[in-house]
C-alpha cells in the first residue's frame, strides 16, 4: 500500500534524488504504470515541484523547469504522469488543490505539442479529485479539443 510521505522542496532535495524523481515520473509518463515502491518516491512530487523557485520550480516555465525537462517527450510525460499520479493521491486520500499541470500543459500548447489524442488521453484519465487539470479551472470542463482549449483560453483571457 502506497503511504503519503512529508512533503520536501524539489531544490532542496539532493541531485540523485532529483535525478531519480525526474528518471521516475517520465517512466510513469511513458509507460502509464509504475510499481508501488516507485509510485511511493514520486508521490509528492507534484508538491515538491509547485511554488516559485527555489523551493519549488517556479510558477512559470523558466529555466528550471527546462533544466530538468528538456525534450518534446520529457513534458508530455511529466504531465501524464502528474495526473497518474493525481489519480493514486485520490485513492489513497490525499487530495491536493496545488497543482503543475497547467502550467506544464500550457507550454505543452505553445509549443503546439497538444494533439487530440493527448487530449483524449487526458479526459479519460484524469482524477475525478482534479476536474481542472490541466486547464485550470473546473469552468473549463468543456474543453476537448485544441479548438475548445483556444476559446477558453480567449474566454478567460490567459
Amino acid at each position: 500500500m502506497i503511504k503519503l510521505k512529508p512533503r520536501y522542496s524539489f531544490e532542496a532535495l539532493s541531485n540523485d534524488e532529483k535525478i531519480k524523481r525526474v528518471e521516475l515520473i517520465n517512466e510513469l509518463g511513458q509507460n502509464l504504470t509504475l510499481d508501488d515502491e516507485k509510485i511511493e518516491i514520486i508521490i509528492n512530487l507534484e508538491l515538491e515541484l509547485c511554488g516559485g523557485y527555489p523551493s519549488g520550480l517556479g510558477e512559470i516555465w523558466n529555466e528550471h523547469w527546462e533544466k530538468y525537462f528538456p525534450s518534446n517527450d520529457d513534458k508530455i510525460h511529466l504531465l501524464k504522469g502528474l495526473i497518474l499520479i493525481q489519480v493514486k493521491r485520490g485513492e489513497i486520500g490525499g487530495y491536493n488543490s496545488v497543482t503543475p499541470t497547467a502550467l506544464i500543459f500550457d507550454k505543452i500548447f505553445d509549443l503546439g505539442l497538444d494533439n487530440q489524442e493527448l487530449y483524449d488521453w487526458i479526459l479519460n484519465n484524469k482524477s475525478f479529485n482534479f476536474p481542472w487539470t490541466p486547464f485550470r479551472s473546473i469552468h473549463a470542463t468543456e474543453v476537448k479539443s485544441r479548438e475548445d482549449f483556444k476559446k477558453y483560453k480567449r474566454l478567460v483571457g490567459i
